[in-house]
C-alpha cells in the first residue's frame, strides 16, 4: 500500500496524524468488506476487555483507567455490543462514537461457504 503524503513536506506530528488515520481508513475497509473479518475483530477486542478485566495482575494493567474508546476506534467497530456496554461501567466506552452510517447486519460474507456454515449456526442457535 503507497501512503498519500509525502513525509518531507509535513511535521513529524502531522505525518503521525496522517499515517493513523490512513492506516485506521484501511482497518475499516478491510473490515466492512468481509463480515467474517468483522465478527473475528469485535471477538478480539471482547476477549482482550475479558482478559485483562479477569486478570491477577491488577496492578499491572488497571482496566478501569484503560481507554476503551480509543481502543475501540483502533479496531474500527461499527459499534459496541450492548454486553461490553453494560459490563465495563467506565466513562471512556461509554462516550464511543463508531460508524451510524453501516450497521454490521449490512455487510456480507465474502466466502459462500462461510455464509452457509454461520446461517447454520445461526438457525441451530
Amino acid at each position: 500500500m503507497s501512503y498519500p503524503f509525502k513525509t518531507e513536506e509535513k511535521n513529524e506530528n502531522e505525518v503521525d496524524q496522517i499515517g493513523v488515520t490512513t492506516i485506521l481508513k484501511y482497518i475499516k475497509d478491510i473490515n466492512i468488506k468481509d463480515k467474517w473479518i468483522y465478527d473475528k475483530t469485535e471477538n478480539t477486542f471482547i476477549s482482550f476487555l475479558h482478559f485483562y478485566k479477569e486478570n491477577e495482575l491488577k496492578y499491572i494493567f488497571d482496566i478501569r483507567s484503560f481507554d476503551n474508546r480509543n481502543f475501540a476506534n483502533s479496531f474500527q467497530l461499527l459499534k459496541l455490543l450492548r454486553l461490553i456496554i453494560n459490563e465495563f461501567k467506565n466513562e471512556s466506552i461509554k462516550n464511543f462514537v463508531g460508524d451510524t452510517n453501516i450497521e454490521s447486519v449490512q455487510l456480507k460474507y465474502l466466502d459462500k461457504n462461510i455464509k452457509k456454515q454461520m446461517e447454520i449456526h445461526k438457525y441451530l442457535s
